[in-house]
Protein backbone atom coordinates (compact mmCIF):
# COMPACT_ATOMS: atom_id res chain seq x y z
CA UNK A 1 0.00 0.00 0.00
CA UNK A 2 2.87 2.38 0.74
CA UNK A 3 4.33 1.73 -2.70
CA UNK A 4 0.98 2.36 -4.39
CA UNK A 5 0.53 5.56 -2.39
CA UNK A 6 4.00 6.73 -3.31
CA UNK A 7 3.42 6.00 -7.02
CA UNK A 8 0.09 7.86 -6.92
CA UNK A 9 1.79 10.85 -5.28
CA UNK A 10 4.49 10.83 -7.95
CA UNK A 11 1.84 10.64 -10.68
CA UNK A 12 -0.09 13.59 -9.22
CA UNK A 13 3.10 15.59 -8.83
CA UNK A 14 4.13 15.00 -12.44
CA UNK A 15 0.60 15.53 -13.75
CA UNK A 16 0.42 18.91 -12.03
CA UNK A 17 3.41 20.29 -13.96
CA UNK A 18 2.31 22.30 -16.99
CA UNK A 19 4.59 23.35 -19.82
CA UNK A 20 5.17 26.98 -20.73
CA UNK A 21 2.73 26.60 -23.64
CA UNK A 22 -0.17 25.51 -21.41
CA UNK A 23 -3.29 27.67 -21.25
CA UNK A 24 -6.13 28.10 -18.78
CA UNK A 25 -9.57 29.18 -20.02
CA UNK A 26 -12.78 30.27 -18.37
CA UNK A 27 -15.67 28.51 -20.11
CA UNK A 28 -19.11 30.12 -19.94
CA UNK A 29 -22.10 28.10 -21.08
CA UNK A 30 -25.41 29.40 -22.41
CA UNK A 31 -28.48 28.98 -20.18
CA UNK A 32 -30.64 25.97 -21.00
CA UNK A 33 -34.25 24.91 -20.67
CA UNK A 34 -33.74 22.74 -17.59
CA UNK A 35 -34.29 24.53 -14.28
CA UNK A 36 -30.76 23.75 -13.09
CA UNK A 37 -29.37 25.22 -16.34
CA UNK A 38 -31.46 28.40 -16.27
CA UNK A 39 -28.57 30.62 -15.19
CA UNK A 40 -25.83 29.16 -17.37
CA UNK A 41 -22.66 27.49 -16.19
CA UNK A 42 -18.94 28.16 -15.66
CA UNK A 43 -15.89 25.90 -15.68
CA UNK A 44 -12.10 26.05 -15.99
CA UNK A 45 -10.43 24.39 -18.97
CA UNK A 46 -6.73 23.51 -18.72
CA UNK A 47 -5.00 22.75 -22.03
CA UNK A 48 -1.40 21.64 -22.51
CA UNK A 49 -0.64 20.14 -25.91
CA UNK A 50 2.90 19.18 -24.90
CA UNK A 51 1.77 16.99 -21.99
CA UNK A 52 -1.62 16.00 -23.42
CA UNK A 53 -3.62 17.61 -20.62
CA UNK A 54 -7.12 18.47 -21.88
CA UNK A 55 -9.26 18.76 -18.74
CA UNK A 56 -12.35 20.70 -17.77
CA UNK A 57 -12.83 21.33 -14.05
CA UNK A 58 -16.54 21.47 -13.39
CA UNK A 59 -17.85 22.52 -9.95
CA UNK A 60 -21.47 21.99 -11.00
CA UNK A 61 -21.93 18.23 -10.67
CA UNK A 62 -24.76 16.81 -8.54
CA UNK A 63 -27.12 13.86 -8.55
CA UNK A 64 -30.94 13.88 -8.33
CA UNK A 65 -30.63 10.28 -7.12
CA UNK A 66 -28.85 11.29 -3.92
CA UNK A 67 -30.63 10.36 -0.69
CA UNK A 68 -33.41 12.83 0.22
CA UNK A 69 -32.24 15.17 -2.54
CA UNK A 70 -35.44 17.27 -2.66
CA UNK A 71 -35.62 17.70 1.12
CA UNK A 72 -31.92 18.61 1.32
CA UNK A 73 -32.27 21.00 -1.61
CA UNK A 74 -35.18 22.81 0.06
CA UNK A 75 -33.29 22.95 3.35
CA UNK A 76 -30.15 24.24 1.63
CA UNK A 77 -28.14 21.18 2.65
CA UNK A 78 -27.16 20.19 -0.90
CA UNK A 79 -23.63 19.10 -1.73
CA UNK A 80 -22.14 19.57 -5.19
CA UNK A 81 -19.00 18.00 -6.60
CA UNK A 82 -15.96 19.11 -8.54
CA UNK A 83 -15.54 16.80 -11.50
CA UNK A 84 -12.76 16.53 -14.07
CA UNK A 85 -14.13 15.97 -17.58
CA UNK A 86 -12.60 15.52 -20.99
CA UNK A 87 -12.76 18.78 -22.94
CA UNK A 88 -14.23 17.23 -26.10
CA UNK A 89 -16.92 15.42 -24.13
CA UNK A 90 -17.78 18.60 -22.23
CA UNK A 91 -18.28 20.55 -25.47
CA UNK A 92 -20.29 17.71 -27.02
CA UNK A 93 -22.64 17.62 -24.00
CA UNK A 94 -23.55 21.26 -24.62
CA UNK A 95 -23.67 21.03 -28.41
CA UNK A 96 -26.28 18.24 -28.34
CA UNK A 97 -28.48 20.41 -26.09
CA UNK A 98 -28.15 23.45 -28.39
CA UNK A 99 -26.31 25.48 -25.77
CA UNK A 100 -23.45 27.80 -26.67
CA UNK A 101 -20.01 27.78 -25.03
CA UNK A 102 -17.71 30.81 -24.78
CA UNK A 103 -13.99 30.60 -23.88
CA UNK A 104 -11.71 33.27 -22.40
CA UNK A 105 -7.97 32.69 -22.12
CA UNK A 106 -6.63 33.83 -18.76
CA UNK A 107 -3.47 35.93 -18.68
CA UNK A 108 -1.44 33.85 -16.23
CA UNK A 109 2.26 33.25 -15.79
CA UNK A 110 3.55 29.68 -15.97
CA UNK A 111 3.92 29.64 -12.21
CA UNK A 112 0.35 30.87 -11.71
CA UNK A 113 -0.99 28.25 -14.14
CA UNK A 114 0.82 25.46 -12.30
CA UNK A 115 -0.35 26.63 -8.89
CA UNK A 116 -3.94 26.95 -10.08
CA UNK A 117 -3.84 23.56 -11.82
CA UNK A 118 -2.34 21.88 -8.73
CA UNK A 119 -5.06 23.40 -6.57
CA UNK A 120 -7.75 22.17 -8.96
CA UNK A 121 -6.29 18.66 -8.93
CA UNK A 122 -6.17 18.70 -5.15
CA UNK A 123 -9.77 19.89 -4.94
CA UNK A 124 -10.81 17.11 -7.31
CA UNK A 125 -9.55 14.38 -4.98
CA UNK A 126 -12.36 12.20 -3.55
CA UNK A 127 -11.88 13.59 -0.05
CA UNK A 128 -11.95 17.21 -1.26
CA UNK A 129 -14.31 17.32 -4.25
CA UNK A 130 -17.56 17.76 -2.31
CA UNK A 131 -18.72 21.19 -1.12
CA UNK A 132 -21.87 22.71 0.37
CA UNK A 133 -23.60 24.44 -2.53
CA UNK A 134 -25.02 27.91 -2.04
CA UNK A 135 -26.74 29.57 -4.99
CA UNK A 136 -25.74 33.14 -4.15
CA UNK A 137 -22.45 32.68 -2.30
CA UNK A 138 -20.76 29.41 -3.25
CA UNK A 139 -21.42 27.87 -6.66
CA UNK A 140 -19.71 26.93 -9.93
CA UNK A 141 -19.01 30.60 -10.77
CA UNK A 142 -17.95 31.97 -7.38
CA UNK A 143 -15.52 29.07 -6.91
CA UNK A 144 -13.71 30.01 -10.13
CA UNK A 145 -13.69 33.71 -9.28
CA UNK A 146 -12.21 33.00 -5.85
CA UNK A 147 -9.56 30.63 -7.20
CA UNK A 148 -8.49 33.13 -9.85
CA UNK A 149 -8.14 35.81 -7.19
CA UNK A 150 -6.17 33.44 -4.95
CA UNK A 151 -3.67 32.16 -7.47
CA UNK A 152 -3.01 35.30 -9.51
CA UNK A 153 0.17 36.86 -8.13
CA UNK A 154 -1.31 40.33 -7.90
CA UNK A 155 -4.62 42.08 -7.52
CA UNK A 156 -7.54 41.64 -9.91
CA UNK A 157 -9.29 44.97 -10.45
CA UNK A 158 -12.82 44.63 -11.78
CA UNK A 159 -14.68 47.34 -13.73
CA UNK A 160 -16.86 49.77 -11.86
CA UNK A 161 -20.57 48.86 -12.15
CA UNK A 162 -22.65 51.11 -14.37
CA UNK A 163 -25.83 50.43 -12.37
CA UNK A 164 -26.94 49.01 -9.05
CA UNK A 165 -28.91 45.79 -8.85
CA UNK A 166 -30.29 43.41 -6.25
CA UNK A 167 -30.07 39.63 -6.19
CA UNK A 168 -33.73 39.45 -7.23
CA UNK A 169 -33.15 41.76 -10.19
CA UNK A 170 -30.17 39.88 -11.59
CA UNK A 171 -31.98 36.57 -11.17
CA UNK A 172 -34.92 38.02 -13.10
CA UNK A 173 -32.61 38.77 -16.04
CA UNK A 174 -32.23 35.01 -16.55
CA UNK A 175 -35.71 33.79 -15.66
CA UNK A 176 -37.53 35.95 -18.19
CA UNK A 177 -38.14 32.93 -20.42
CA UNK A 178 -39.62 30.98 -17.51
CA UNK A 179 -42.10 33.28 -15.81
CA UNK A 180 -43.42 30.48 -13.60
CA UNK A 181 -39.92 29.81 -12.27
CA UNK A 182 -39.60 33.52 -11.47
CA UNK A 183 -43.03 33.36 -9.77
CA UNK A 184 -41.87 30.45 -7.57
CA UNK A 185 -38.55 32.11 -6.74
CA UNK A 186 -40.32 35.30 -5.70
CA UNK A 187 -42.55 33.32 -3.35
CA UNK A 188 -39.63 31.62 -1.58
CA UNK A 189 -36.93 34.33 -1.63
CA UNK A 190 -37.38 37.03 0.98
CA UNK A 191 -36.54 40.65 1.66
CA UNK A 192 -32.71 40.26 1.80
CA UNK A 193 -32.74 39.57 -1.95
CA UNK A 194 -33.89 43.16 -2.51
CA UNK A 195 -30.82 44.79 -1.03
CA UNK A 196 -28.29 46.31 -3.49
CA UNK A 197 -25.32 44.05 -4.19
CA UNK A 198 -21.79 44.82 -5.33
CA UNK A 199 -20.27 44.02 -8.70
CA UNK A 200 -18.24 41.31 -7.00
CA UNK A 201 -21.39 39.68 -5.62
CA UNK A 202 -23.03 39.66 -9.07
CA UNK A 203 -20.41 37.19 -10.23
CA UNK A 204 -22.39 34.33 -8.72
CA UNK A 205 -23.99 34.22 -12.18
CA UNK A 206 -21.74 32.88 -14.99
CA UNK A 207 -22.51 35.67 -17.48
CA UNK A 208 -21.57 38.35 -14.95
CA UNK A 209 -18.38 36.44 -14.19
CA UNK A 210 -17.56 36.31 -17.91
CA UNK A 211 -18.25 40.01 -18.47
CA UNK A 212 -16.27 41.13 -15.43
CA UNK A 213 -13.30 38.94 -16.35
CA UNK A 214 -13.39 40.43 -19.87
CA UNK A 215 -12.80 43.93 -18.50
CA UNK A 216 -10.72 43.06 -15.43
CA UNK A 217 -7.14 44.28 -14.96
CA UNK A 218 -4.39 42.45 -13.06
CA UNK A 219 -2.05 44.66 -11.07
CA UNK A 220 1.26 42.81 -10.62
CA UNK A 221 3.57 45.05 -8.56
CA UNK A 222 2.39 48.19 -10.36
CA UNK A 223 2.32 46.61 -13.82
CA UNK A 224 -1.26 46.47 -15.09
CA UNK A 225 -2.32 43.88 -17.65
CA UNK A 226 -5.68 42.60 -18.86
CA UNK A 227 -6.88 39.45 -17.12
CA UNK A 228 -8.14 38.00 -20.41
CA UNK A 229 -5.80 37.56 -23.37
CA UNK A 230 -8.33 36.37 -25.96
CA UNK A 231 -11.92 35.22 -26.31
CA UNK A 232 -13.61 32.73 -28.62
CA UNK A 233 -17.12 31.42 -29.19
CA UNK A 234 -16.55 27.65 -29.25
CA UNK A 235 -20.20 26.73 -29.81
CA UNK A 236 -22.58 29.41 -31.13
CA UNK A 237 -25.43 30.54 -28.92
CA UNK A 238 -28.75 29.17 -30.08
CA UNK A 239 -31.93 31.29 -30.13
CA UNK A 240 -34.29 30.62 -27.26
CA UNK A 241 -38.06 30.71 -27.44
CA UNK A 242 -39.89 33.68 -25.96
CA UNK A 243 -42.32 32.84 -23.15
CA UNK A 244 -46.05 32.79 -23.82
CA UNK A 245 -47.69 35.77 -22.15
CA UNK A 246 -51.09 34.06 -22.48
CA UNK A 247 -50.21 31.51 -19.79
CA UNK A 248 -47.92 33.71 -17.70
CA UNK A 249 -48.54 33.83 -13.93
CA UNK A 250 -49.94 37.35 -14.20
CA UNK A 251 -52.43 36.37 -16.93
CA UNK A 252 -53.51 33.24 -15.04
CA UNK A 253 -53.96 35.11 -11.75
CA UNK A 254 -55.97 37.85 -13.49
CA UNK A 255 -58.22 35.13 -14.94
CA UNK A 256 -58.59 33.60 -11.48
CA UNK A 257 -59.53 37.02 -10.08
CA UNK A 258 -62.14 37.42 -12.82
CA UNK A 259 -63.63 34.01 -11.99
CA UNK A 260 -63.63 34.80 -8.26
CA UNK A 261 -65.36 38.10 -8.97
CA UNK A 262 -68.10 36.47 -11.06
CA UNK A 263 -68.57 33.75 -8.44
CA UNK A 264 -68.80 36.31 -5.65
CA UNK A 265 -71.45 38.30 -7.51
CA UNK A 266 -73.37 35.07 -8.08
CA UNK A 267 -73.10 34.19 -4.37
CA UNK A 268 -74.36 37.59 -3.29
CA UNK A 269 -77.34 37.47 -5.65
CA UNK A 270 -78.46 34.02 -4.51
CA UNK A 271 -77.52 34.72 -0.87
CA UNK A 272 -75.46 31.56 -0.62
CA UNK A 273 -71.77 30.75 -0.54
CA UNK A 274 -69.72 28.52 -2.82
CA UNK A 275 -67.81 26.46 -0.29
CA UNK A 276 -65.81 24.24 -2.65
CA UNK A 277 -64.06 27.19 -4.30
CA UNK A 278 -62.71 28.49 -1.01
CA UNK A 279 -61.77 25.00 0.21
CA UNK A 280 -59.60 24.53 -2.90
CA UNK A 281 -58.26 28.10 -2.79
CA UNK A 282 -57.26 28.11 0.87
CA UNK A 283 -55.98 24.53 0.78
CA UNK A 284 -53.55 25.37 -2.03
CA UNK A 285 -52.52 28.59 -0.28
CA UNK A 286 -51.99 26.67 2.96
CA UNK A 287 -49.83 24.04 1.30
CA UNK A 288 -47.69 26.72 -0.33
CA UNK A 289 -47.63 28.47 3.03
CA UNK A 290 -46.17 25.34 4.65
CA UNK A 291 -43.35 25.42 2.11
CA UNK A 292 -42.77 29.16 2.65
CA UNK A 293 -42.69 28.62 6.42
CA UNK A 294 -40.20 25.75 6.15
CA UNK A 295 -37.89 27.66 3.80
CA UNK A 296 -38.11 30.85 5.87
CA UNK A 297 -37.51 29.41 9.33
CA UNK A 298 -35.80 26.04 8.91
CA UNK A 299 -33.62 26.20 5.80
CA UNK A 300 -30.06 27.52 5.62
CA UNK A 301 -30.61 29.19 2.26
CA UNK A 302 -29.49 32.83 2.13
CA UNK A 303 -31.90 35.68 1.47
CA UNK A 304 -35.02 33.84 2.67
CA UNK A 305 -35.57 35.49 6.08
CA UNK A 306 -37.57 37.57 6.59
CA UNK A 307 -40.05 36.73 3.85
CA UNK A 308 -43.18 38.87 3.99
CA UNK A 309 -45.08 36.51 1.70
CA UNK A 310 -45.73 34.54 4.86
CA UNK A 311 -48.27 37.21 5.80
CA UNK A 312 -50.64 36.03 3.08
CA UNK A 313 -49.32 32.53 2.35
CA UNK A 314 -49.20 30.57 5.60
CA UNK A 315 -50.22 27.17 7.04
CA UNK A 316 -53.23 28.61 8.91
CA UNK A 317 -55.07 28.70 5.57
CA UNK A 318 -54.90 24.91 5.54
CA UNK A 319 -56.60 24.70 8.94
CA UNK A 320 -59.29 27.13 7.80
CA UNK A 321 -59.93 25.06 4.65
CA UNK A 322 -60.30 21.92 6.75
CA UNK A 323 -62.77 23.58 9.11
CA UNK A 324 -64.84 24.76 6.15
CA UNK A 325 -65.56 21.13 5.40
CA UNK A 326 -67.37 20.83 8.76
CA UNK A 327 -70.83 22.28 8.09
CA UNK A 328 -71.77 23.10 11.69
CA UNK A 329 -68.58 25.14 12.15
CA UNK A 330 -69.02 27.34 9.08
CA UNK A 331 -71.16 30.08 10.70
CA UNK A 332 -68.35 30.71 13.19
CA UNK A 333 -65.59 31.02 10.59
CA UNK A 334 -66.45 34.36 9.01
CA UNK A 335 -64.22 36.23 11.48
CA UNK A 336 -61.20 34.49 9.89
CA UNK A 337 -61.68 36.70 6.87
CA UNK A 338 -61.20 39.82 9.00
CA UNK A 339 -57.86 38.40 10.09
CA UNK A 340 -56.98 37.47 6.52
CA UNK A 341 -57.89 40.91 5.15
CA UNK A 342 -55.63 42.48 7.78
CA UNK A 343 -52.76 40.16 6.75
CA UNK A 344 -53.32 41.04 3.08
CA UNK A 345 -53.17 44.73 3.93
CA UNK A 346 -49.93 44.26 5.88
CA UNK A 347 -48.42 42.25 3.04
CA UNK A 348 -49.31 44.98 0.55
CA UNK A 349 -47.74 47.61 2.82
CA UNK A 350 -44.49 45.63 3.14
CA UNK A 351 -44.40 45.14 -0.63
CA UNK A 352 -44.15 48.92 -1.06
CA UNK A 353 -40.95 49.40 0.95
CA UNK A 354 -39.49 46.14 2.35
CA UNK A 355 -39.78 43.39 -0.27
CA UNK A 356 -40.39 43.33 -4.00
CA UNK A 357 -43.49 41.32 -4.91
CA UNK A 358 -44.03 39.54 -8.20
CA UNK A 359 -46.67 41.39 -10.28
CA UNK A 360 -48.79 38.22 -10.30
CA UNK A 361 -49.07 38.33 -6.49
CA UNK A 362 -51.42 41.32 -6.54
CA UNK A 363 -54.30 39.77 -8.53
CA UNK A 364 -53.88 36.58 -6.47
CA UNK A 365 -54.01 38.54 -3.22
CA UNK A 366 -57.09 40.29 -4.60
CA UNK A 367 -58.79 36.90 -5.03
CA UNK A 368 -58.50 36.33 -1.26
CA UNK A 369 -59.73 39.86 -0.59
CA UNK A 370 -62.77 39.46 -2.86
CA UNK A 371 -63.74 36.14 -1.32
CA UNK A 372 -63.27 37.51 2.17
CA UNK A 373 -65.36 40.61 1.47
CA UNK A 374 -68.08 38.45 -0.07
CA UNK A 375 -68.12 36.19 2.97
CA UNK A 376 -68.41 39.13 5.39
CA UNK A 377 -71.18 40.71 3.29
CA UNK A 378 -73.14 37.44 3.18
CA UNK A 379 -72.77 37.06 6.93
CA UNK A 380 -74.32 40.50 7.45
CA UNK A 381 -77.16 39.45 5.14
CA UNK A 382 -77.74 36.37 7.24
CA UNK A 383 -76.66 33.96 4.50
CA UNK A 384 -73.13 33.02 5.56
CA UNK A 385 -71.94 29.65 4.36
CA UNK A 386 -75.27 27.91 4.68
Amino acid sequence: MLIIGFLFFCFMASASVLSEKANVYLLTCQPGDEIYATFGHSAFYVEDKETGINDVFNYGLFSFAADNFLYKFLKGDTYYLLGVQDYDYFLWSYAVRNMGVYAQQLNLTTTEKNELYSALLNNALPENREYLYNFFYDNCATRLRDMAEQYVDGTIIYPEPTSTHTYREVVEMFTGRNTWLKFGIDILVGAPADRPISNHQKMFLPYFLRDNFAEAIVNRNGEKQPLILSSEQLIPNFPQESPSKLFSPFAVMCLLLFIAGLLSVYDIKRKKYTIWFDVVLFSLAGLIGCLVTFITFFSIHPAVFPNYNILWLHPIHLIFAGLLCVKKLRPKLYSYHYFNLLMLLLAFMFSTFAQSFNPAFYPLMSVFAVRGATCIYNKRQGAFMS
